[in-house]
């Protein structure tokens, strides 16, 4: 695939009971609780880096934004981690092989994230980011686990050897929808924009 035609997305990648039952577990706790992590930063841990991307765009998020999240499996420098509730999301590297017809050799990582709502921040996206910058040959899948609004913002730039602080243009914007996902190369620039009524929650996998 090349820089113009990665973008795919579609629309019940597990089957509803599966979609409902991993919206119970991360909205509503119906199993043991997840154990979420609260991290006070939007994108970057260092504001410096942040710093440079909002002053080149005045549509970021003015503030760092916090937001919770969960690992449920990663497979990084050797060593594989899974969470408790690792059984409740397995079969999603079998489902993307079937349902984006590509091949999944290794997940690199998948993360829930949970967002609250924040109507003041309608009109921003969060900085724009990559999620690994030493895979450029790898995916990035965002899943939406609940209806909500809170767009994803896929930006045309591409992470090439270094960060790049211009301003962003949009190539595409996806709705939340539960079940629905999205497939891009993982050095497409890409961010969230903030939901208005409701919690927004995804899970993001990267895998080669």
């Amino acid at each position: 695939m090349n820089e113009m035609n990665d973008i795919h997305v579609v629309d019940d990648l597990l089957t509803k009971i599966e979609q409902r039952n991993i919206e119970l577990a991360a909205l509503y706790q119906i199993h043991s609780p997840i154990l979420w992590v609260h991290s006070p930063y939007s994108t970057y841990s260092d504001t410096k880096i942040s710093e440079k991307f909002r002053a080149n765009d005045p549509n970021i998020f003015p503030n760092d934004i916090s937001s919770f999240s969960h690992t449920i499996y990663s497979d990084l420098h050797g060593t594989v981690n899974k969470s408790d509730f690792y059984s409740l999301f397995a079969r999603l590297p079998t489902a993307i092989s079937k349902k984006f017809n590509v091949n999944v050799s290794k997940v690199l990582k998948m993360n829930i994230r949970l967002t609250t709502p924040d109507v003041s921040l309608k009109e921003y996206y969060g900085i724009p980011h990559v999620d690994f910058t030493e895979h450029p040959q790898g995916k990035t899948i965002i899943y939406y686990i609940n209806d909500s609004d809170g767009d994803t913002i896929l930006f045309n730039e591409m992470y090439k050897d270094k960060f790049d602080f211009s301003k962003k243009t949009v190539s595409q914007r996806v709705s939340p929808k539960r079940g629905r996902a999205v497939m891009f190369d993982m050095n497409r620039y890409h961010a969230a924009t903030r939901s208005t009524v409701g919690p927004r929650a995804i899970i993001n996998i990267n895998f080669i």
